[in-house]
């Protein structure tokens, strides 16, 4: 795990949300850096607190000069030691390393709010994600954000993770889309590993609660069960394990 020292140097460069899901399948597919905080749970409303008043608009501006495609703030809801992810967006990884250059100087300037945030959340562990695939675009994935998600963090077998995602591509993904509707799933992704730890690929699903995501997911494994058992079971050797988390979106807007 890294220390405090490390996040200085690549605080809150993060990003597991894309703001148009659909769009994003197209080329470039972009990039985002996602650092995933340990935090105090007696603290951390205080850093959603110090987020929204000090931070918040620093990316605000790199959004309004083209910098960033998307970033946001997400709390833990369930899932494991991860209290809190910050995370960015771009086109590319040099785009989104040079956002994150620039957002962490600013934040450095305010030292104070700064060290405040570090004690509260002392602790993280940085992914570079990379898109393959996501929900089309449409008017039921081209809503307002999402206020909840669903992540599922996989260990695949790295010699055979492209397989999976031939897998996801063509045999789930058709799946996937027949439950996007108002009062279902409003979007999907599925990321690759680019740089970080022991996750080599991350699904995403985005709704209006968590209820509802959790009972699509149970609609969708015995859809998958019934109907494409021979690739679940091969999807289940190359990706053998993994973490679920549920994550509350956090209001962007200083």
């Amino acid at each position: 795990m890294p220390g405090s020292s490390h996040w200085v140097r690549y605080t809150l460069a993060a990003a597991i949300v894309f703001p148009v899901l659909g769009a994003a399948q197209e080329s470039p597919r972009p990039y985002s850096y996602a650092t995933y905080f340990e935090c105090d749970p007696a603290r951390e409303a205080r850093a959603d607190a110090l987020m929204r008043s000090q931070f918040f608009p620093i990316f605000e501006r790199q959004v309004a000069a083209k910098r960033l495609s998307g970033w946001g703030w997400m709390a833990h809801n369930l899932g494991g030691h991860w209290r809190r992810v910050g995370f960015m967006t771009a086109s590319s990884r040099d785009e989104v390393l040079d956002a994150q250059s620039a957002i962490l100087k600013e934040m450095q300037a305010r030292s104070k709010a700064f060290a405040e945030l570090t004690s509260i959340c002392p602790r993280h562990e940085d992914y570079i994600w990379r898109l393959v695939a996501a929900s089309p675009p449409g008017e039921r994935t081209a809503q307002a954000p999402s206020p909840a998600r669903s992540g599922i963090y996989y260990e695949c077998l790295t010699a055979r993770q492209s397989r999976a995602d031939t897998l996801v591509t063509e045999s789930f993904a058709p799946i996937w889309n027949r439950y996007l509707k108002a009062d279902g799933l409003s979007s999907w992704a599925w990321l690759e590993h680019a740089v970080g730890g022991k996750y080599r690929r991350l699904l995403l699903f985005n709704g209006g609660n968590h209820k509802v995501i959790l009972s699509t997911i149970d609609s969708i494994l015995a859809d998958i069960a019934q109907q494409r058992p021979a690739e679940g079971r091969e999807f289940s050797e190359i990706c053998h394990s993994h973490q679920d988390y549920l994550w509350d979106v956090q209001p962007t807007k200083p």
